[in-house]
């Protein structure tokens, strides 16, 4: 795990990481969907997944489950740790849980969700 790195900073890393499949000009749409709408960063999104899912699906539909396996893929590489999920997933949960492991494995006791 990378040394003194927020479990928000590794999420949105996951994120651009991931939008970069779609190219810089949806990526762009994507982010710009977010700030507009839910007046976030999609730093911010770690705290509220559902804001992203709703934004991935207004703007792309059919590609966000892809998207979101994505996101949790480089999210979990990122942290080290092995995806222990299937490819039906709730995404909004193993984001809070990703969380919940990463305060876990850095001495803090902080649950979310």
């Amino acid at each position: 795990m990378q040394g003194e790195i927020s479990f928000e900073q590794l999420y949105e890393q996951a994120v651009f990481e991931a939008f970069s499949i779609l190219g810089t000009h949806i990526s762009k749409i994507i982010i710009l969907h977010i700030a507009e709408k839910y007046s976030i960063r999609v730093i911010d999104t770690a705290n509220n997944p559902q804001a992203l899912t709703e934004a991935l699906k207004s703007t792309l539909d059919g590609g966000t489950r892809l998207l979101q396996r994505r996101i949790l893929r480089i999210l979990y590489e990122k942290m080290d740790i092995e995806p222990s999920f299937s490819l039906s997933i709730n995404f909004e949960e193993k984001i809070l849980e990703a969380r919940n492991v990463f305060a876990k494995s850095n001495g803090k006791e902080e649950r979310i969700g």
